[in-house]
C-alpha cells in the first residue's frame, strides 16, 4: 500500500473510533441520568410526594401494581390517596439501567418496609422494572411494573 493509503485508513478509522466513543459517552451520560432520576423517584415516593412524584411521569403512563391486577392509568389524585393510606421506607437493590436512545429500562427491586393504614409495618421487596422516555432535557416514566418477590424464591441477581 501506500503512504497515503495507509493514511487515510488510520485517518477513517480514528473517526469511527472516536464516533463509537462519543456514542458510548451519550450512552453513558443518560444511564447516570437514568439513575439519578430513579433514585429521585424513589425518593419522593418515600416522602410521600405527590406531586413530585407524578412529575416523574408522562400524562399516559401506565402502571401493573403490586396487586396483581389489570394495568391501570395514574393520575396524581390516585398517588394522592395512595400516599395518605401507606407510608413507605425503600431502597434500590440491584438496580440496573439499559438506554436505547431516547428511551431506557431501568429493573431493581425496591426493598423495605411499609405502614399500612391500620398501622401495622410490614417488609416488602418487589420487583420493579420502569419504563423511561426522553423528554427535552429529562427522563420520563412511561410504564412501571410492580411485583412482589416470592419469599421462597432466591435473589439470583447477585
Amino acid at each position: 500500500m501506500n503512504r497515503l493509503t495507509v493514511m487515510l485508513l488510520v485517518l477513517v478509522g480514528s473517526l469511527t473510533l472516536s464516533g463509537v466513543a462519543v456514542a458510548e459517552e451519550a450512552i453513558s451520560t443518560d444511564s447516570v441520568a437514568v439513575t439519578q432520576a430513579a433514585e429521585a423517584l424513589l425518593e419522593a415516593y418515600n416522602a410521600g410526594d405527590a406531586k413530585m412524584f407524578s412529575g416523574f411521569f408522562v400524562a399516559e403512563s401506565s402502571v401493573f401494581g403490586p396487586d396483581g391486577g389489570p394495568r391501570y392509568g395514574q393520575s396524581p389524585v390516585q398517588v394522592a390517596a395512595e400516599f395518605e393510606a401507606a407510608k413507605y421506607d425503600l431502597k434500590w437493590r440491584h438496580l440496573e439501567v439499559k438506554v436505547y436512545g431516547s428511551s431506557a429500562v431501568t429493573t431493581g427491586y425496591c426493598a423495605g418496609r411499609v405502614r399500612l393504614p391500620d398501622g401495622t409495618m410490614q417488609s416488602v421487596t418487589w420487583r420493579t422494572s420502569l419504563v423511561w422516555v426522553k423528554q427535552g432535557n429529562g427522563w420520563k416514566v412511561a410504564h412501571n411494573h410492580v411485583s412482589a418477590l416470592f419469599p421462597d424464591l432466591q435473589d439470583k441477581s447477585s
